[in-house]
C-alpha cells in the first residue's frame, strides 16, 4: 500500500499505526523480519495479531530510484500475514546550502579522530570526530546520485544503502554511529564507546575514503 501524506515525521506516522491498534517497533532489528526483508532496514514495524506491516517512509520522489525496495515489495506480498506500506511525505523545504568541505579537510578530521583515540583513549569523542568525516563523504555521494542531501544524520545511512553506495554491513555500522551522534547532540548518555567499537568505525571510515573518488564533500 502506498500513502501520500503531508509534512509529517516517522514518529507521527508511528503514532497513526498505534491509534489503529498496532504495536509499533521503530527501526526494527533484522531478527524481527522475514528473511526476504532483512536487507531493507525499514523505519518501523507495526504488529496487530497475525498482521505484520513493514513501513518504509520516503520523501516525494521516483520510487523506481529504489530498485531494492520495489523488488522486496513483491517478495513481502507473498508472505502470509505480511505486507509492505510505503508512506510518501512531502519534500521539506530546503535548508540553506551547506559550505563545501574539501576532501583534505575531511581527511584531517579522520586523522584528528585517530590522534584523540591514541592520545586520550576517549573513544567516544574520537568516534564523533570520525562520524563528521564519514557523514561528509556520504552526503556528497548521495548528492552526486541526484538525491537531496538534506537527510537527517539518522536517515543518511539508509539513503546511502538504498542507492547502493554502501553495503548492508556498513549501513549497520553507520546507523550505529549516527545513533551515538544523535544521542550526544540531544544531551543523552550512551554507554561508553570501547576501543573495539571505535576500531570498527575507523575501519569503515578508511574503506569509505579509499572507495571515494570525489574532490569535495559536504558536511553539516
Amino acid at each position: 500500500m502506498i500513502q501520500t501524506l503531508g509534512s509529517e515525521s516517522v514518529s507521527t506516522i508511528a503514532e497513526r499505526y498505534r491509534q489503529l491498534g498496532y504495536e509499533v517497533v521503530l527501526e526494527p532489528d533484522a531478527s524481527l523480519l522475514p528473511k526476504e526483508a532483512r536487507s531493507l532496514h525499514p523505519d518501523l514495524l507495526a504488529i496487530k495479531g497475525v498482521e505484520h506491516v513493514i513501513v518504509e517512509v520516503k520523501y516525494q520522489q521516483n520510487l523506481l530510484a529504489y530498485p531494492a525496495l520495489m523488488r522486496l515489495a513483491d517478495a513481502i506480498r507473498r508472505i502470509p500475514g505480511w505486507r509492505l506500506d510505503v508512506v510518501i511525505l512531502e519534500q521539506p523545504k530546503k535548508a540553506a546550502p551547506l559550505e563545501p568541505l574539501s576532501r583534505k579537510d575531511a581527511e584531517r578530521r579522520l586523522n584528528a579522530a585517530e590522534r584523540v583515540a591514541k592520545e586520550t583513549e576517549d573513544y567516544g569523542a574520537a568516534l564523533l570526530l570520525l562520524w563528521t568525516a564519514i557523514e561528509a563523504i556520504l552526503r556528497d555521494q548521495v548528492r552526486k546520485q541526484g538525491e537531496d542531501s538534506i537527510a537527517s544524520a539518522s536517515r543518511l545511512p539508509k539513503v546511502a544503502y538504498s542507492l547502493g553506495l554502501i553495503n548492508e554491513q556498513d549501513a549497520s555500522i553507520a546507523e550505529w554511529m549516527a545513533r551515538i551522534r544523535n544521542d550526544v547532540v540531544h544531551g543523552g548518555s550512551k554507554p561508553p564507546v570501547s576501543q573495539s567499537d571505535y576500531d570498527r568505525g575507523l575501519d569503515f571510515a578508511r574503506r569509505l575514503f579509499a572507495s571515494d573518488g570525489n574532490n569535495e564533500v559536504t558536511s553539516s
